[in-house]
């Protein structure tokens, strides 16, 4: 891989947690900001994953090559790296208005006016304030964003008893 890495590549290591896996391919873009450089963006893309997870902290290793052209990254440096940075049309939510409960996400979704429903999701990545939503809802659907915390006793009644 140190080989085949272009001029100006910096090899970044990353656990990825086993339930985000299904998340990462080779290939794919991603942008990582380090904690060092708040206000930077290291773009970049992952370069391979490993076989197997780890069995004690159940996370897979994934590569990543991050254009680092003027050497500012340095080995130990922590970072979050943002997956999925390609260019396509996702419905983009305030991460607040998602509530998890159980193994699931949910967000309330004005069925008519004053009406609200439970509705499952399933949740990318987080931008931010934002969460991107994989699945549930098509876009354009009026959500509770900021407070909907405050209703997370009935959204877990409401799926219990669903």
């Amino acid at each position: 891989m140190l080989e085949r890495a272009p001029e100006g590549a910096t090899i970044v290591i990353a656990d990825v947690p086993e339930a985000r896996v299904g998340l990462v391919a080779a290939g794919q873009a991603c942008e990582a900001r380090f904690y060092g450089f708040p206000e930077m963006v290291f773009p970049g893309k992952v370069s391979s994953l490993a076989p197997t997870l780890s069995g004690e902290r159940r996370t897979l290793r994934v590569f990543f090559e991050l254009n680092d052209r003027q050497g500012r990254l340095k080995p130990g440096m922590y970072a979050e790296i943002g997956l999925g940075t390609d260019s396509r049309q996702t419905v983009l939510l305030p991460a607040d208005g998602v509530l998890h409960v159980g193994r699931s996400d949910y967000v309330l979704v004005e069925a008519e006016p004053g009406v609200w429903r439970v509705t499952e999701v399933k949740v990318g990545e987080q931008d931010g304030t934002r969460v991107e939503i994989l699945d549930g809802l098509q876009g354009g659907e009026r959500v509770i964003g900021s407070g909907a915390i405050l209703l997370k006793p009935v959204v877990a009644q409401a799926v219990l008893q669903s």
